[in-house]
């Protein structure tokens, strides 16, 4: 094929004709209106999988906020996006999802205010054709929504040994709790160890000098990043 005639064509062909022409990065080829679910972009014109969006979820004192990527291009081949939510803490059904906006957005990010502290929300994220017609969805993704403050750790201890300071404390019995931080001072202000698992609540100081005096306390932090008061205060002199 000479370089006169593949430049003719590609003057002249449809933008979907390019597309299969060149290749989508992707393995359906969309029809000309884009009037077939599996051939409509979500967010990417050089890749048609759902993963493209990265949809992400975070709670704060708001709402939820959701975020997605996309590429500047897709507005060729869609007019917008639907979000859609389900609410529970077990994984929804596709039943039982509905959708939060009537008209398409065309930005990147929505927050939904209208959630409830406590309950856990999932998302997922569709496109809409020129045609009208509704892309298949993203992943869904799921976050809890958590203002609340888990209770502080109890049975905090301290050790001193030839190899250190040793900590330990009682496991938290909230189902929420993502990881303690462990305070030490001095100096001042205190140093922070973390973020320390909750399947090993203990902690190992090999930083303690020799004859250095030091208060330890600790603290659980929830799903939703909401940190709990201080445990009580242990005192220990380092070997």
């Amino acid at each position: 094929m000479s370089a006169r005639f593949l430049r003719a064509i590609l003057r002249s062909a449809p933008v979907w004709a390019l597309m299969l022409f060149v290749g989508c990065g992707h393995e359906v080829a969309p029809t000309p209106d884009f009037s077939d679910p599996a051939s409509i972009p979500l967010c990417c014109a050089s890749d048609f999988g759902a993963g493209c969006c990265d949809l992400d979820v975070s709670s704060f004192s708001e709402g939820v906020d959701l975020n997605w990527f996309s590429e500047d291009e897709i507005f060729s081949f869609i007019d917008g996006w639907i979000v859609y939510r389900a609410v529970g803490q077990a994984v929804p059904d596709n039943a039982a999802f509905t959708r939060l906006n009537e008209e398409l957005f065309t930005e990147r990010i929505f927050v939904d205010r209208d959630v409830v502290d406590g309950e856990r929300y999932w998302y997922r994220l569709t496109s809409i054709s020129p045609a009208g017609v509704e892309s298949e969805p993203t992943q869904v993704v799921t976050v809890l929504v958590d203002h609340t403050a888990p209770a502080p750790p109890t049975g905090l201890m301290a050790t001193a040994g030839i190899t250190g300071i040793f900590l330990d404390w009682d496991v938290s019995p909230e189902p929420d709790v993502d990881h303690y931080n462990l305070f030490r001072e001095p100096p001042m202000p205190a140093s922070v160890f973390g973020p320390i698992p909750t399947n090993v609540p203990a902690f190992l100081d090999v930083l303690a000098k020799s004859g250095m005096t030091y208060r330890y306390w600790v603290t659980a932090v929830d799903e939703g990043l909401n940190e709990s008061t201080p445990s009580d205060t242990v005192e220990v002199t380092a070997f």
